[in-house]
């Protein structure tokens, strides 16, 4: 309020003018706010939402909580990169495999033939019964087929496979 809207006692237009500035801060911040791509902001309730998504994450090709030794049939490809969760120690004693370790790997193009694949992947594991770090190996295969064969030579069990994102 001003020295002169005092001296003129309109207390009442300087109030209104005030409500009318604090109505204003409060509902014309929304205004203030630009939606990026697939992002909307509704004028009204001022809620943000996203839309759309999806398409450009990692995705599980395969998924089994009590785990396998192989893995048949499988849509790997070449290029793909990829990680395993597999088994990080074991107790033959009680059969159990406490623990999971990732192993990530990346398939790329055979030199000498195109149609037939071999990949063998030295894993770790600990020997619970043993006390000891033992090693195996997985064989990532495929010959003359649209789809892979993963064999375990090694006393684990595949958990899952991502494929990710490059």
């Amino acid at each position: 309020m001003n020295i002169y809207n005092a001296k003129n006692n309109s207390m009442p237009e300087q109030v209104l003018e005030n409500k009318k500035n604090i109505e204003l801060l409060n509902t014309g911040k929304q205004d203030k706010l630009v939606a990026g791509q697939n992002i909307s902001i509704d004028p009204v309730t001022n809620v943000i939402s996203a839309s759309g998504g999806g398409g450009g994450g990692d995705s599980v090709i395969y998924d089994n909580v009590d785990g396998v030794g192989a893995i048949s049939q499988i849509p790997l490809e070449i290029g793909g990169e990829y990680e395993m969760f597999i088994t990080s120690a074991v107790s033959s004693d009680t059969g159990t495999q406490p623990g999971q370790q990732k192993i990530a790997f990346k398939l790329i193009p055979s030199v000498w033939l195109s149609f037939n694949y071999d990949f063998y992947m030295p894993v770790h594991w600990y020997d619970l019964d043993l006390n000891n770090v033992i090693t195996g190996c997985i064989h990532i295969y495929k010959y003359n087929t649209e789809f892979w064969t993963i064999m375990n030579y090694a006393n684990v069990k595949i958990y899952k496979i991502v494929k990710k994102v490059v």
